[in-house]
């Protein structure tokens, strides 16, 4: 993330189904699939769902090859 700005996903954003413990279905350096659903500009956070991105359905415009953005790369 940019210097400065935290990201924080609530246990209730993680999975379709109760979570426990945030270690119950990620760990330490997994790379997730997230959105942004607030941002808060005073404290420097922004709030995020990782459930919510599963649940989507992107209809994104290809971006050009070798775009680190692009899944295909």
């Amino acid at each position: 993330m940019a210097d400065g700005i935290e990201g924080l996903v609530h246990l209730g954003e993680l999975a379709a189904t109760t979570v426990e413990a945030s270690g119950d279905v990620i760990q330490i350096g997994d790379e997730v699939t997230v959105i942004i659903t607030e941002v808060d500009l005073r404290r420097r956070r922004l709030a995020l769902s990782r459930y919510q991105a599963a649940e989507k359905t992107w209809d994104l415009p290809p971006t050009a090859p070798g775009n680190p953005c692009d899944p295909a790369g």
